[in-house]
């Protein structure tokens, strides 16, 4: 795209090369929409599964602290039982109370992990993606991410800003008529 394009209105007049520049750059900025809706699309379904990528993370996390929690809780378990028949009351009792502890947890833990997964499948579905494979398909790398983005909001602002000063422009020669 030129880079040649005046900034503001008042200091071109209508009938000059300096319009005629802005508007050469318009019409480029309008020829080059249809790339940069597809870019901007890129970088809406990029945004969208870093989303899912995070609430994912997150549902692993709580499925791994979960898994945790059933392992802690078998092993009270087990000390119970064993110290039940070995006539241990007060292991029995400490291993029992361990037991109902850990199994509070456990249930804070399901509940956390089913919410998690139903935000998973929520963003999903508002990312438009079929499956957490697709999501992934979609994914950038923060320096690619970055770059998409810069490059879309840099169009945006060009793309307003020639806009609003073309506009301009015709006004005042609309006026002088």
């Amino acid at each position: 795209m030129n880079d040649m394009k005046p900034t503001a209105a008042q200091d071109i007049a209508p009938d000059s090369p300096e319009a005629d520049v802005l508007f050469d750059h318009m019409k480029e900025l309008v020829d080059a929409l249809p790339a940069m809706e597809a870019e901007g699309e890129k970088l809406v379904r990029a945004r969208a599964a870093r989303e899912v990528a995070r609430l994912e993370r997150y549902r692993k996390g709580q499925e791994n602290e979960l898994r945790f929690l059933q392992e802690k809780f078998d092993e009270q378990m087990a000390i119970e039982r064993a110290a039940k028949e070995a006539g241990d009351d007060a292991v029995e009792e400490n291993a029992r109370y361990n037991a109902l502890n850990l199994g509070n947890q456990k249930s804070i833990r399901y509940g956390a992990e089913q919410n998690a997964a139903y935000q998973v499948q929520e963003a999903l579905k508002s990312g438009g993606f079929a499956d957490l494979d697709e999501a992934h398909a979609a994914e950038l790398d923060d320096e690619e991410f970055a770059a998409l983005e810069q490059k879309v909001e840099a169009y945006k602002a060009d793309y307003a800003e020639t806009l609003v000063t073309c506009q301009a422009l015709v006004g005042d020669e609309d006026d002088s008529e």
